[in-house]
């Protein structure tokens, strides 16, 4: 729908429809809807990632979005099949809203609404400056409009911005994974799945652990699970379930050759960076 917008947006009206909207509307309703709707399609477009992750918030606003590009598709041009395709979009985001379940980062509140506000005001003046008060240079119009546009791109990210991992460590959580790092670590990697900044997630058997951290979104896995092999590929279905509902994705760092099997069942695709060297001192 995001292309259908843009796509509309930039190529001309059918005359006959167009001259129908003038006769209708006020003059220059016509121009700003268009603006409007190439706005609300980059908007959508900028919506699918989320989509894509069952954001919720993503959904929330692809609602909005789908409902204003139908009204904005009619004010521009009586455009009624890009309206007709943006109301189905709504339909089928109504239809599927249980999939999308992955809350947004409340510590983003905060933030946003600082840009709101600062968006609100700036959208006011250009309002106002729409009717000639204030006057201002077309310089200081196109200064204000990239700003807004730049509040707004801020506003998005903020609004879809994933759930923030914040490490914390539990005693007994964390003396269980030096025992299973002692007893069961079997590769170099192992020792570094006890680094501070890293958090863990056991099995229920408390038996294997993974050690991960967030960035930019992606729970990066460093190593393989450590612990009984047998629960490792119900570790990590887990693991990624739980991923998946805060809305990240899940990317494992410096996985070994005997567990590539495992991670093959569970959709992961591998991809061959090197191999470790290892360098016995008695033996150099």
């Amino acid at each position: 729908m995001g292309v259908i917008g843009v796509v509309s947006a930039l190529t001309p009206e059918i005359a006959w429809r167009f001259h129908i909207v003038r006769s209708i509307l006020p003059q220059g309703w016509p121009s700003a809807a268009r603006t409007i709707t190439l706005a609300l399609a980059l908007g959508l477009l900028f919506l699918a990632r989320g989509l894509a992750r069952r954001k919720r918030r993503a959904w929330q606003l692809a609602v909005v979005l789908a409902i204003a590009s139908s009204i904005t598709h009619l004010a521009k041009g009586l455009d009624f099949e890009e309206a007709a395709a943006a109301l189905v979009i709504f339909v089928v985001l109504l239809k599927t809203r249980r999939q999308f379940v992955a809350p947004g980062d409340p510590a983003a509140m905060r933030p946003l609404l600082q840009v709101v506000i600062a968006l609100a005001v700036l959208v006011g003046l250009e309002t106002c400056h729409a009717y000639g008060i204030p006057e201002y240079s077309d310089r200081i119009e196109d200064a204000l409009l990239i700003l807004i546009s730049a509040l707004a791109l801020r506003a998005l990210v903020l609004w879809l911005r994933p759930i923030a991992e914040r490490v914390r460590h539990v005693p007994d959580d964390r003396r269980r994974a030096e025992e299973l790092v002692r007893e069961r670590g079997s590769d170099s990697l192992a020792y570094f799945a006890l680094r501070r900044d890293k958090s863990t997630f056991f099995s229920a058997s408390g038996n294997s652990f993974l050690a991960y951290r967030v960035v930019g979104g992606t729970a990066i896995v460093t190593g393989d699970p450590i612990g009984d092999p047998a629960e490792r590929s119900e570790l990590l279905a887990e693991f990624r379930r739980v991923a998946r509902a805060k809305g990240w994705r899940v990317a494992i760092a410096g996985a070994g050759e005997d567990a590539l099997a495992d991670y093959d069942e569970l959709g992961f695709r591998s991809i061959y960076l090197g191999d470790e060297a290892l360098v016995r001192p008695s033996q150099f």
